[in-house]
């Protein structure tokens, strides 16, 4: 709904907003649930604020408020995040002030990986000054901070090479119960192959065996970037058992879809369709390289399932197609066409490997009826395209903004 006013409208609701957290301030009322529901609004409204309202609403936060409610100081993050990246001159003491919260508060660091990766992203040096000294002291959260904006690779490399080598367990500043799985998957962008290649048969091993609610998708993830640092002629078994997964050959299955909280929850729920196969084509695609008949296996069992994929199962079938090269998938034109928008999203990347076909779809992109799927092909396009003029008046300002953006940058800068 926010994304559907004009910036006029937006700004208008930003100002009522402001006036209410300012209120609130002034007469330290109890309202929380109002508190919060205002700073949700900020955030969404973040990217129509002018410049003065974002300062405003900077101001305002202070998520590291000793008597404030876990659920303002979260609300209260997100909002800076979003004004801070609309903004970049609140960016710098954004990331200052979003990193101290998280090293006093473990519980931010979810809402800081979500919201605040392009933001941190952008400053490593700042993030590195914040996170160093605690990372190497032990505290796992310094450790993602710096991994999220790419900062102090070799700390980074040190520090889960450190852990691994260890073994299984909590250690200082970890949630209870950090494994290798985990590990793995944190050190992938900066570990050695000779460190990650070893783990390969133990994840393995571990995908096999039931486990709680999530974990055996974690394990299998990270016997894929495990075994992605093997020779190629070593990853075959590990392509094996990743389609077994997607096949939905492991009974472990059954065990994700009533879990509970804690051990000692009284009560189980139950969470929706197990993940694992989807996961299962993801991991195989990470491993199959140029093999047309590997491709070929992931990419049937992949059609099979879109039939009747929820967003989740699609958001993930998306992923494993992304892993392939172009040339493996299903042709353009169908994905374009295909009824998941996170199918259509993936076709909007795939342009240049069709051009002939995209110039039959790309109109038809243009006027997807979901607006993640218009944001990815206004950041695909290239500059000076005909269909940006026309996106920057969509009605979506996601939309707006990306095209806007496209259409600023020299075709060259275009990353």
């Amino acid at each position: 709904m926010a994304d559907a006013l004009t910036d006029v409208s937006a700004r208008t609701w930003i100002d009522a907003a402001l006036q209410e957290l300012t209120a609130e301030a002034a007469r330290g009322a109890d309202l929380t649930a109002l508190t919060d529901a205002v700073w949700g609004a900020l955030a969404k409204l973040a990217p129509a604020a002018s410049p003065s309202q974002a300062q405003l609403a900077a101001s305002l936060v202070d998520p590291l408020a000793a008597d404030a409610r876990f659920t303002t100081v979260r609300a209260q993050a997100v909002a800076l995040a979003a004004v801070s990246k609309a903004h970049a001159t609140l960016a710098p003491t954004a990331v200052k002030r979003l990193a101290r919260a998280v090293l006093s508060n473990s519980d931010l660091i979810s809402t800081v990986v979500s919201h605040g990766e392009d933001l941190f992203s952008r400053h490593p040096q700042i993030v590195a000054k914040a996170c160093t000294t605690p990372a190497r002291r032990g505290s796992l959260d310094a450790l993602r901070m710096l991994l999220l904006a790419g900062a102090e690779p070799v700390v980074c490399w040190e520090v889960i090479a450190g852990r691994l080598g260890r073994g299984p367990g909590a250690q200082p500043g970890d949630r209870p119960q950090l494994g290798p799985a985990e590990l793995v998957l944190l050190g992938e962008q900066v570990l050695p192959s000779t460190v990650l290649a070893p783990w390969a048969p133990r994840l393995a091993a571990q995908v096999q065996e039931p486990t709680e609610q999530g974990e055996q998708r974690m394990v299998l993830d990270a016997m894929a970037v495990a075994a992605a640092a093997l020779p190629p002629d070593e990853q075959q078994p590990y392509v094996e058992l990743a389609l077994r997964a997607a096949r939905g050959e492991f009974a472990a299955d059954q065990g994700e879809e009533l879990t509970r909280e804690h051990p000692l929850d009284r009560f189980r729920f139950r969470t929706g369709p197990s993940l694992l196969p989807q996961q299962g084509l993801v991991s195989a695609a990470r491993l199959a390289g140029t093999d047309p008949d590997t491709a070929d296996s992931i990419v049937t069992l992949a059609l099979t399932q879109l039939r009747y994929a929820a967003d989740a199962e699609a958001r993930l079938i998306a992923r494993a197609f992304d892993h392939l090269a172009p040339y493996l998938l299903p042709p353009l034109t169908t994905l374009a066409v295909h009824h998941q928008p996170w199918i259509r999203c993936l076709a909007t990347s795939l342009s240049s490997a069709d051009s002939a076909g995209f110039s039959l779809c790309r109109s038809l992109l243009a006027d997807d009826p979901d607006w993640r799927v218009r944001v990815n092909l206004a950041r695909n396009l290239p500059d000076g395209h005909s269909l940006l003029a026309r996106m920057c008046q969509d009605v979506n300002r996601q939309v707006r903004q990306a095209a806007r953006r496209t259409a600023r940058l020299p075709a060259s800068s275009v990353t």
